[in-house]
């Protein structure tokens, strides 16, 4: 199993090292063209979600262990037989219960369990898909949606991932609320919920909008985009959009979790 060497402990606290990254073997058999592989859920989120619960829960081994729980599952997109989510498990053991390391080989070890956990969660094929390098680069660390639209007041598919001339008819699970950006994939949904309702810190999911004026087309930065056709990052016509995000998510459920409805959800 590949590592990283990204944690590191240093005067009795963790740090952040800049050191490379890289993809699992496995992963470049899937996606030869590891170039233009992008994550839904960011490399800098996952990693930034681990140093949170390394710096919060130290002295309490079962919120650390529930949140990096939490986190591998949601990079599966909750799937529970994912060889990614299954080879997290023991590690997670491992790290909860040695959270506050007696000595410099302890803590030795514990990073390098943290660094492990790190590969493996970069390296889940749930996560990733092809996408257009140009606009991974200008998503940065957001939340990467692989399926919007935008929808004015009329009720009128305005743009989509699909271009601004939408050349693909795009059938939403339900009549929009308002005009403003939809994300209508129902799987992107559930790990959209379950990051925003299980993973610590909260309000982790940002997404970039912006406005076309050129076109006068609202559009979402998304590595799923025809490339150029919104021409993402500095082109002078591109302005921000304050219009509102809704995803396709979970309303209602029973006693037991059970989902009983799902709904329009603003973020």
């Amino acid at each position: 199993m590949g590592t990283y060497r990204r944690f590191a402990f240093k005067d009795g606290v963790y740090i952040n090292k800049n050191a490379g990254r890289e993809f699992d073997e496995g992963i470049k058999d899937l996606f030869p063209d590891v170039s233009a592989v992008c994550h839904n859920f960011s490399f800098s989120q996952i990693e930034k979600t681990i140093f949170y619960t390394l710096s919060n829960f130290s002295d309490n081994p079962e919120a650390a262990a529930a949140n990096l729980h939490n986190l591998s599952l949601a990079v599966a997109h909750l799937d529970q037989n994912s060889e990614a989510y299954l080879n997290s498990i023991e590690l997670i053991k491992i790290i909860a219960v040695n959270l506050e390391p007696q000595s410099p080989e302890q803590a030795e070890s514990l990073c390098d369990c943290l660094n492990k956990l790190l590969y493996i969660l970069n390296s889940a094929p749930e996560n990733l898909r092809y996408g257009n390098s140009r606009w991974n680069s200008s998503i940065g660390e957001e939340f990467d949606p692989q399926f919007w639209c935008y929808v004015n007041n009329e009720g009128n598919l305005l743009s989509s991932d699909t271009g601004i001339q939408n050349s693909e008819d795009i059938q939403l699970p339900d009549d929009p609320i308002e005009e403003g950006f939809y994300l209508y994939d129902e799987e992107e949904g559930s790990v959209l919920d379950y990051i925003i309702e299980q993973v610590k810190p909260e309000s982790q999911i940002s997404i970039y909008t912006a406005l076309n004026e050129l076109y006068d087309k609202p559009f979402i930065y998304s590595s799923s985009n025809l490339g150029g056709e919104f021409y993402p990052s500095t082109h002078s016509k591109i302005k921000p959009s304050d219009k509102p995000i809704y995803h396709w998510g979970v309303t209602k459920r029973d006693s037991q979790g059970t989902e009983l409805e799902w709904g329009w959800k603003k973020l």
